[in-house]
């Protein structure tokens, strides 16, 4: 009878060892998975600062530009106020302010046309950048509740092996 009880015991306490190693194992691939979440986190924060740096920096060329263009108009504007004053005998002159003014049309149109440009890249920027903050809000939201999942099943794993002990030291 003896005997047969103490067969028991070292069946139940061969039992609970096994589960308790298997606890512990669980319980260190739950945390390598909670330092790989920790990673893709400061990854996703790092690519959203970077993101944010690169939209400053498209909105300060986006301001130079308009003030380049702003000066190119306004000197555009005194060149026909000058151009309207000169008479006949001045002709020669007015000549080479008509080509002043051709190249100042032509450089305020490659202005206008890059400046086009930059706002469309600005805008297509803007859009695939919004894009990939929603993909990456999404995906901080996913590892949140992953986060929250894995500390759920671990503290359900530290009251089994809680548990567990308990009984360990209650056999022995």
């Amino acid at each position: 009878m003896a005997a047969a009880a103490s067969a028991r015991k070292r069946a139940t306490v061969t039992s609970l060892s096994k589960d308790v190693k298997g606890v512990s194992v669980r319980m260190v691939q739950v945390d390598g998975q909670l330092r790989l979440t920790n990673t893709r986190l400061d990854r996703l924060e790092e690519a959203q600062r970077e993101t944010n740096v690169r939209l400053d920096r498209l909105e300060e060329a986006q301001r130079v530009t308009n003030l380049r263009l702003d000066n190119l108009e306004e000197g555009q504007r005194r060149i026909m106020a000058v151009l309207e004053q000169m008479d006949e005998r001045q002709h020669g002159i007015m000549v080479l302010l008509e080509q002043m003014d051709e190249r100042n049309r032509a450089t305020i149109e490659a202005v206008f046309s890059i400046r086009d440009q930059l706002l469309r890249e600005i805008q297509q920027v803007k859009t695939e950048l919004g894009g990939r903050i929603d993909v990456l809000e999404i995906a901080v939201r996913n590892l949140c509740v992953e986060v929250r999942k894995h500390s759920e099943v671990l503290a359900q794993h530290s009251e089994t092996l809680l548990q567990h002990s308990k009984i360990l030291a209650q056999l022995g």
